[in-house]
């Protein structure tokens, strides 16, 4: 059995499990004083990383969408001028299987999907990284490679409980390797 040991620092990215649905301003307070802000970037050997909290994207207070949104073009114009890639964080996908398929409980709302995976591939994403649907898929919209993992909790598609290691090349080549856990 392979060991992993993390180092600091940790992104926790908010998730239909952490806020209530609808997203209510409680909810979002008693996350943030729990866990901390819900949006999130950091310079991680060359790439930009955004953990960003896709729950904002469906229904909850104006303004915290007004301001998440604002955070995101702001982090993504900022890694673009800085000339560094961009791997996405969020818990729920933009899609599942393909752009335009309408709204559903597991993915963005088709009426921003659009314009923001258009404004993500202009400012230099190549790697949204997503849970929430709890089976593994990869799939592309443009540039950007979706990725969905196996959970280490409970997977629709039968796979074992587990997690995807990800290991992104100065070229943004990336492997993602499945670490299954301990069965007792």
């Amino acid at each position: 059995m392979r060991q992993f040991e993390l180092h600091p620092p940790v992104v926790l990215t908010a998730g239909n499990h952490d806020l209530p649905d609808p997203v209510t301003a409680e909810g979002l307070k008693r996350y943030r004083s729990i866990f901390g802000d819900d949006f999130q970037t950091m310079d991680c050997k060359g790439k930009y990383l955004i953990s960003a909290n896709s729950q904002l994207w469906r229904e909850a207070p104006q303004s915290e969408q007004d301001s998440h949104r604002r955070k995101l073009h702001e982090s993504l114009e900022l890694a673009k001028r800085k000339g560094q890639p961009v791997v996405m964080v969020t818990h729920i996908p933009p899609f599942v299987t393909f752009i335009d398929e309408p709204d559903e409980y597991f993915n963005l709302p088709v009426s921003l999907r659009s314009d923001l995976l258009m404004q993500c591939e202009k400012n230099g994403v190549f790697v949204w990284l997503a849970g929430h649907i709890h089976r593994t898929v990869q799939r592309t919209s443009g540039a950007i490679t979706v990725l969905n993992g196996e959970t280490t909790s409970r997977n629709f598609d039968e796979r074992p409980a587990g997690f995807r290691l990800l290991t992104v090349y100065p070229d943004n080549r990336f492997e993602w390797e499945f670490v299954a856990l301990a069965q007792d």
